[in-house]
């Protein structure tokens, strides 16, 4: 199959225009033409998906294809790690459309696990700041983890 044919594939099944999916209720499209797709792409191999891929980084520089699919795809990308597809990405997220949920939050969400991926996030800080436990008859004056001494024994 050529990229174009993968395309409208991809985008039938995200718009839920398949013969099984025209049946689904619109609530439950998001998830079932998700899993079309990632099907779809799970079951190609070789130029296949490279095929696949292309169709993909198509669609995501497509200003007609709607922004809610667009998050689909980006999500789809995400979750897949589909690296090749950043470029597409990176384009998408300087359109004023990126500007809006839910393709903002997939669009971060995407370039986070490149970075991630890519191991280029800056590294975190970390500050321990010692625990004080209460004083009293129960309980030891040390801020430790471990106290040494034992809680007194209740008569009774």
């Amino acid at each position: 199959m050529t990229a174009t044919e993968y395309s409208q594939l991809i985008l039938d099944a995200l718009r839920g225009e398949t013969t099984e999916l025209r049946a689904l209720p619109p609530d439950r499209l998001d998830w079932s033409g998700t899993a079309a797709v990632l099907r779809l792409y799970r079951e190609t191999t070789g130029a296949d998906r490279t095929a696949i891929k292309r169709a993909m980084s198509d669609l995501l520089g497509q200003k007609a294809v709607p922004s809610k699919i667009l998050a689909q795809l980006v999500n789809i990308a995400s979750g897949l790690d589909v690296g090749e597809l950043e470029p597409a990405v990176r384009g998408l997220q300087r359109r004023s459309a990126a500007a809006d949920e839910p393709l903002r939050r997939a669009v971060a969400n995407y370039l986070e696990f490149r970075k991630l991926a890519s191991g280029t996030l800056p590294s975190a800080e970390v500050k321990v700041t010692p625990r004080k436990r209460p004083a009293g008859p129960n309980h030891s004056t040390t801020s430790g983890a471990l106290s040494r001494t034992r809680p007194k024994r209740l008569s009774g």
